[in-house]
Formats: C-alpha cells, sequence, structure tokens
C-alpha cells in the first residue's frame, strides 16, 4: 500500500504510469480491427441468403437446388448501395430463405427480380430466337441465320408461340413427331435438334430458360447411300461434252482442284500464284447475298495444279481485269450462278456425255476418291479438301469401280 501510495503521490511516477495505460489502451484500439479481418471467414450455413457489395452494387448470392434436382449457387444483382435498398435486399434474403426452407423456392429467379428487370418478362420462342439470331449475327453465316429462322418457324407451327419456359421434354418430343410426319429424315432432325441445343444454352445463360428439353434427344438415322464419284472414263467424257462451251474452263478447274464449286465460282486472280502454278482457296460465294465470304469449313489452303490446268489459267491470265476480278464469268460477264450452271449447262452435258445425273459436286467426291486410289493418304487429302479425315471418309470418298467378287478355288475328289 506504501508503494501504491508512494507511485500515485510522486509526480513523476504517475505521469509514468497514466502514459503507459494510455498506450496500452489506444493499442488495443488499433490492432482489434485487424484481428477481426484476420479471423477467418465462416461459411454460410445451407440455404443462408449472403448480402455484398461489388462494384458499388448489392448482390445477394445463396446455394440451393436447382429444378434438375442439382445444387447450384445463384446470384442476384439488388441495385446501388445506400440504406433504402440494403434493408429491401435483406428484406427479400429473408424472403428467399423461407421459401427455400418451405421447398417454393422458384428457380428461375423471376419472383425475386424487380417487375421492371427484363429478366421477369416472359419471353416466347420466336422472341428468343429473334434474340439469339440478332446476338450471333456476326457470328453467323447467312445460310446459317435461314436455318434457325425455318426452324423458328416450324416450332412455332407445331407447339404455337408460347413461352419458352412451358416447352419441356414431352413438347421436345411432340416436335420431332410432327419433324416426322413431314418426312423429315433423320440427319435433317438431328441437324435441327442441334440448332436447338444451341438456342438453349444460349437462353439458359441468360436466364430466359431454366432446362434445356432438347440435350438428350436424338433420332436413328437411315445410312446415307455411298458417294457416286465419276470415273477417269466418265470424267474424260464430261469434259469432252463441255468443249467449245463458255463454261469449259470451269468445270475442268473444279474437277482438276476438288474445290467447293462455290469456291471456284469466288475465286479471284489475286488467289493465284505468278505462274499460276498454285492456287489459294480461302473464300466461298454466298449466292444469296452475292458476296464473298469464308470456306463452309473455315479453312484456307493452296494447292498445286496440274499442267493442263497451268496452262488453261495462264492463258485467262491474259484477259484478266485486275487482281480483284473473278477468274470464272457468267456469258454476262459476272460471277457464276451456280443454278442457272446446273440446270441450263451441267444436267445438258452429262445428257450429250450419256452418263446418268449426278449433282456438279461429286466432281469434289471423284477428285479426291481417284487421289487417294492412287496412292494419297486420307489425311493428306483432307487437308486438301478442307475436311476433316472423317469427313472425307464419310462423304466425300466412293468407289468407282465395283469389283468382281473371287470365286473360291474347287476341292478336287482327291484332295484331303
Amino acid at each position: 500500500m506504501l508503494v501504491f501510495w508512494y507511485v500515485f503521490t510522486d509526480t513523476k511516477c504517475s505521469i509514468c504510469l497514466y502514459l503507459c495505460l494510455f498506450i496500452s489502451i489506444f493499442g488495443m484500439i488499433l490492432v482489434r480491427p485487424f484481428q477481426q479481418q484476420t479471423m477467418p471467414r465462416q461459411k454460410a450455413k445451407a440455404g443462408t441468403v449472403s448480402v455484398y457489395v461489388a462494384d458499388d452494387r448489392l448482390k445477394l448470392r445463396w446455394q440451393a437446388i436447382n429444378a434438375s434436382g442439382e445444387k447450384q449457387r445463384y446470384t442476384l444483382s439488388f441495385g446501388a448501395e445506400n440504406n433504402h435498398n440494403r434493408i429491401a435486399a435483406e428484406r427479400l434474403a429473408k424472403q428467399i430463405e423461407l421459401d427455400i426452407a418451405s421447398n417454393n423456392f422458384d428457380t428461375s429467379l423471376k419472383k425475386y427480380r424487380p417487375a421492371d428487370d427484363p429478366k421477369t418478362q416472359v419471353l416466347s420462342v420466336s422472341k428468343v430466337f429473334e434474340k439469339f439470331i440478332a446476338a450471333k449475327k456476326t457470328e453467323l453465316e447467312n445460310s446459317s441465320i435461314d436455318k434457325y429462322h425455318v426452324l423458328k418457324n416450324q416450332i412455332v407451327i407445331c407447339l404455337g408461340d408460347i413461352s419458352i419456359d412451358l416447352i419441356d421434354e414431352g413438347k421436345a418430343n411432340k416436335f420431332i413427331k410432327y419433324c416426322q410426319s413431314k418426312d423429315l429424315t433423320g440427319e435433317t432432325i438431328n441437324a435441327y435438334l442441334t440448332l436447338l441445343r444451341a438456342v438453349w444454352v444460349w437462353a439458359i445463360k441468360r436466364q430466359y430458360a431454366e432446362i434445356n428439353p432438347w440435350q438428350d434427344l436424338r433420332v436413328r438415322t437411315e445410312p446415307k447411300p455411298m458417294a457416286r464419284p465419276f470415273s477417269e472414263e466418265e470424267v474424260s467424257r464430261i469434259l469432252k461434252a463441255f468443249e467449245g462451251e463458255h463454261y469449259y474452263d470451269f468445270v475442268l478447274f473444279v474437277l482438276s482442284i476438288g474445290c467447293r464449286p462455290g469456291e471456284a465460282i469466288a475465286l479471284n486472280w489475286d488467289a493465284i500464284s505468278e505462274d499460276c502454278s498454285e492456287v489459294w482457296i480461302g473464300r466461298g460465294w454466298d449466292a444469296k447475298t452475292k458476296q464473298l465470304k469464308a470456306t463452309k469449313t473455315r479453312k484456307n489452303r493452296t494447292l498445286l495444279v496440274n499442267e493442263s490446268c497451268r496452262q488453261m489459267l495462264l492463258k485467262k491470265r491474259e484477259s484478266a481485269t485486275g487482281s480483284d476480278s473473278a477468274v470464272f464469268l457468267s456469258e454476262k460477264g459476272k460471277r457464276i450462278d451456280r443454278k442457272n450452271f446446273l440446270n441450263r449447262e451441267w444436267k445438258t452435258a452429262l445428257k450429250k456425255a450419256g452418263i446418268d445425273y449426278r449433282p456438279f459436286n461429286n466432281s469434289r467426291h471423284s477428285k479426291w476418291t481417284n487421289e487417294v486410289v492412287h496412292g494419297l493418304d486420307i489425311a493428306t487429302a483432307a487437308h486438301l479438301a478442307g475436311n476433316t479425315p472423317r469427313t472425307m471418309l464419310n462423304r466425300y470418298l466412293g468407289v468407282t469401280k465395283i469389283p468382281k467378287l473371287r470365286e473360291w478355288s474347287r476341292v478336287t475328289d482327291g484332295d484331303d
């Protein structure tokens, strides 16, 4: 007691004591926030909705069971951070927690979004298709866009222009039966299903739809007939039928190089080397828009031409008007109209040559079948054709001549 009395009565000692107490208390105040930050954050219980701030906006985050019966993380944007929105967000968080606990949770989240949020609006099938096409317009070819429009019309005819949320697996199967009633091939229906899956995947990401009813649907396909390439003898007869005609050079080029007809129509002189020994194939022709586009598979390739084709190109180059002008023109001096060529020139030439009708595209099959028969490996042929080896095997290689099967060797009576 005498010691404490001495300390408090002594001026110097009392000043030191007060200073130590002040430093201790102030230090605790400074350290406490850092201790709180370093403490590990407790994991939220299942069904608990957390309200947090990101980029100055309030957001809700939680985990719940989705429509497929699987656990899923959900995030919902609420609005700018302020006291009014904070109170409303916490109130909504409690509502979602109660819905989860009572099995009334709306997995589409439309129940929890503000009424003016576009994602709360019910979107019809046609509206979703229109939004998808608009979003993908820069990525898709015009031919692909046309397919989506046709598909949209077919679905509306079959199912009606109903909300996308109402299309389940039952309605998806109804659409498949509708397509089969229209005598569409299994390959065409499967192509439709591929397009539908793409639309629904896109819609689900934007929360316009919740499930993809097309995901696991397939139909049985009939085996496709083998390609019927022209034999070497038939190719000679075709070229002879075109001799002296305006389109002889065009047909010779396609038969010689094995490109797609649209790639030959799109060919400009800037894609051909100075000595006409090499041709760069990197563009196709859109017959609908009358414009150049990428090749069908978006693959570029360079091909070496044979001597007869090279001489033909050298002769044509003498009358070329510029490097950006087309190599092959119609009789009217424009790019060749493929439909008119097939109807007026190709059919007439095959009849003249005494050959059963086959599409002009079979000239492509003919070239690569002939090359493989004479030793070119599948991988190289596929690369030069601008396809995958699998496509080359399935779609382009055919049989030019069906061989007669050998007889079994006869066994004589004397043999054991």
